[in-house]
């Protein structure tokens, strides 16, 4: 595994610019090429969703609304994505 750090934005809706709102997390990463940021992106959205669906109640689930990459260096091997996820109820 490459160099990962995950954040989540707090109140997104003020902090970032466009429509993100709800669960926002930023997925910045030090790969060796786009692809392989891609691939640690979705490896990281699979964990939280687990994470989530393991440690809140059985009726409730994370499902993905957007995904964006917001910055991209290949000079320094480094990239961004904001992922925004909703809260589903299975009610």
């Amino acid at each position: 595994m490459n160099n990962v750090t995950i954040t989540r934005i707090p109140i997104p809706s003020e902090i970032l610019k466009g429509e993100w709102y709800g669960i926002v997390y930023a997925i910045d990463t030090e790969s060796e090429s786009f692809e392989a940021h891609n691939a640690e992106v979705e490896d990281v959205i699979e964990k939280l969703k687990e994470d989530y669906d393991n440690n809140d109640h059985y009726t409730v689930s994370l499902r993905e609304v957007k995904r964006q990459l917001v910055y991209s260096d290949e000079c320094i091997q480094r990239y961004c994505t904001l992922v925004q996820f909703r809260v589903r109820d299975s009610y």
